[in-house]
């Protein structure tokens, strides 16, 4: 119990801890060659890609206890926590077709 929780934390600083190194670094040196992607557009991804992982950290322990509470069964919990990543895989969807600029010849 303790120790695991222990663990966990460390592992979420120490996350936390490179990801804000990374975005600062990234923010701080606009020059550095991205693949086509700015420093600050790359730290933007990375820090919203962190945020969209600690969701699942906070979501995952509690999702059975909140469909309990909505007075469905506690495998609904597991339910929740997919419908996001289907929202997001259609909204990836959606934003590439928008975003799409066919090339001039």
């Amino acid at each position: 119990g303790g120790d695991d929780e222990h663990n966990n934390n460390n592992t979420l600083e120490s996350t936390f801890a490179a990801a804000a190194g990374y975005a600062k670094t990234a923010v701080q040196d606009p020059g550095q060659d991205w693949g086509g992607l700015d420093s600050v557009s790359m730290a933007l991804n990375f820090i919203s890609t962190f945020l969209y992982s600690v969701n699942y950290y906070i979501v995952a322990p509690t999702a059975n206890q909140y469909a309990i509470l909505l007075g469905h069964d506690g495998a609904f919990g597991a339910t929740l926590i997919g419908a996001s990543s289907l929202a997001a895989f259609f909204a990836a969807l959606v934003y590439a077709k928008w975003m799409h600029v066919p090339s001039t010849p």
